[in-house]
């Protein structure tokens, strides 16, 4: 998927509340850090550890304006409600995934612009967007 979504010109940004440098360490280890242009998460500190924070954190790193224009061109992709929460609260859409830690249940409660059931769904539905 992600090697599918590079080719298609896509900018894929990581925005974790899992410590950064974790979140870096853990995504070298499993050879797919090279896919991401940018790699963000909490910091140690404890002050940006909420996903609204770590999105606007992402997107001020990589220069892109938390406008109406860019935003609408950006997708979170989460599994949990705070994900979604998240994106809501930095204006962006948000594809809730059942196949990681969130459920059914949980996507349909905090409401979700889309949500996949399987990574090829995922795939194709970015692909499409």
């Amino acid at each position: 998927m992600l090697e599918a979504l590079k080719e298609a010109g896509r900018v894929l940004l990581v925005a974790t509340s899992k410590p950064e440098e974790f979140a870096r360490k853990i995504l070298e280890h499993f050879d797919m850090a090279d896919y991401f242009d940018f790699i963000g998460g909490a910091d140690m500190g404890e002050t940006r550890v909420r996903k609204g924070d770590v999105i606007r954190y992402v997107l001020e790193q990589c220069g892109l304006e938390p406008d109406h224009e860019t935003i609408g061109r950006c997708v979170m992709v989460g599994d949990r409600e705070h994900d979604v929460l998240g994106a809501r609260e930095c204006a962006m859409e948000c594809v809730g995934v059942l196949y990681e830690y969130g459920d059914r249940r949980e996507m349909d409660g905090c409401r979700p612009a889309w949500i996949a059931g399987t990574v090829k769904e995922l795939r194709d539905l970015l692909l499409s967007l």
